[in-house]
């Protein structure tokens, strides 16, 4: 094979490694989102919510549900109001 040649796939397998880091890396901080297809809302009531953060996983067995969207706090019953997304499946 030329040198050329040799290079041209040197560079093909650098440019796969580096992108498939990146895909790791944005799975790892849970930044790739939530894209399970179609979602429902749903609405959930906490007197104490500890560290619960926007965009926190929702389980069910151990299997990724859904993403916490959005924490607030409801006036009417003085509780933690979370939303969640679901996902349809």
């Amino acid at each position: 094979m030329e040198r050329t040649t040799i290079d041209l796939w040197v560079g093909v397998f650098v440019a796969m490694g580096i992108a498939a880091l990146l895909f790791l890396a944005l799975k790892v901080g849970n930044i790739g989102g939530f894209e399970a297809g179609s979602v429902y809302t749903t609405h959930a009531n906490f007197d104490n919510i500890g560290g619960l953060k926007a965009k926190a996983p929702v389980k069910s067995a151990g299997v990724l549900v859904g993403r916490v969207t959005e924490i607030r706090f409801d006036n009417d019953s003085y509780q933690a109001e979370a939303i969640l997304s679901l996902s349809s499946q």
